[in-house]
């Protein structure tokens, strides 16, 4: 005699399976999957909804069996860090392949995806400029550390993007600058910039982005413009170097509410007395300068609870 559950429709038994796959890291899903194979390949679909692989060797297995099945993962959030320690003299090309290949398979499906590439400096940049050049149509949320080019496509690729968060590039100048962002972006909402040291130009281009959001002129006259007397660490000189310019023609995207700075604390400290903690909050973007120190505590937190 048929037990009961199998009495149910399919559409029930996979609407049950998309909320296991939400319980835990995986163990309950692999468990519902094993019943039989009626439900093996009712949980198919979700056996992969969320995936984090850590280390190199971790991140090479997970490429070879997506390549045995030749099926797309279906995945929705995924955490690649490769975290390599051994130093090398250049490109690990297996390494770069394994995660082209899985950002291939997953790439129509990711909703969330976070790319710890800040201890393969030599893979990052080549990874990076690929990610920028592949659709992912469903992708809300982007997280990238390492060193990140500056988006620079014709295509909207990140049409449902709404929180980015970039780290690695000290001085990401030129990332506020002519179309870049709301071209690649046009739905961005929220964007946080971390790991920033001795980027004087690009704390140039923040405020003179955020003049332009305001309502206010884009260059009004206030105490602690590049013409006058600039407080904190670093003298008037050196921003009075920058050519005028560099901080002209800077746009956030026109969806843009919050933007989240986390420099080094003198860089902080210079940025705070120029444009100001909160500074946009008046007018369309609000502006928040974080605190380094808290951030790399939470960024730590994080790598421990994916490993």
């Amino acid at each position: 005699m048929m037990a009961p559950i199998y009495l149910c429709p399919p559409e029930l038994h996979s609407y049950i399976a998309s909320f296991v796959c939400l319980t835990d890291s995986g163990r309950s899903i692999r468990s519902f999957s094993l019943l039989s194979r009626y439900f093996q390949q009712i949980t198919e679909p979700y056996l992969f909804h969320t995936i984090s692989a850590t280390g190199t060797p971790n991140l090479l297995a997970l490429d070879s069996s997506i390549r045995r099945t030749g099926c797309p993962l279906g995945a929705r959030h995924l955490y690649l860090a490769p975290c390599e320690n051994t130093p090398s003299r250049g490109p690990n090309k297996p390494l770069i392949q394994a995660i082209q290949n899985i950002l291939a398979r997953a790439h129509p499906t990711l909703e969330t995806l976070t790319l710890d590439l800040s201890s393969s400096p030599h893979e990052s940049t080549l990874i990076f400029s690929h990610l920028f050049r592949t659709s992912f149509p469903r992708l809300r949320a982007l997280a990238l550390s390492g060193f990140y080019p500056n988006p620079n496509t014709s295509t909207v690729n990140f049409p449902k993007l709404r929180r980015l968060h970039l780290s690695g590039n000290r001085n990401p100048c030129g990332l506020l600058h002519a179309e870049s962002l709301p071209a690649a972006f046009p739905q961005l909402e929220e964007l946080r910039i971390s790991g920033l040291s001795m980027a004087v130009a690009f704390a140039l281009e923040i405020e003179g982005a955020l003049h332009s959001s305001s309502s206010r002129s884009p260059f009004p006259s206030y105490p602690g413009t590049p013409t006058t007397n600039t407080p904190g660490p670093y003298p008037a000189s050196i921003f009075d170097s920058v050519p005028h310019s560099d901080i002209t023609g800077t746009i956030l995207p026109a969806t843009l509410r919050t933007l989240s700075i986390c420099p080094s604390s003198p860089l902080g400290q210079t940025i705070s007395s120029r444009v100001g903690n909160d500074a946009g909050g008046k007018g369309k973007v609000k502006f928040i300068l974080e605190d380094r120190a808290a951030s790399e505590a939470e960024a730590m937190e994080g790598k421990v609870s994916h490993s």
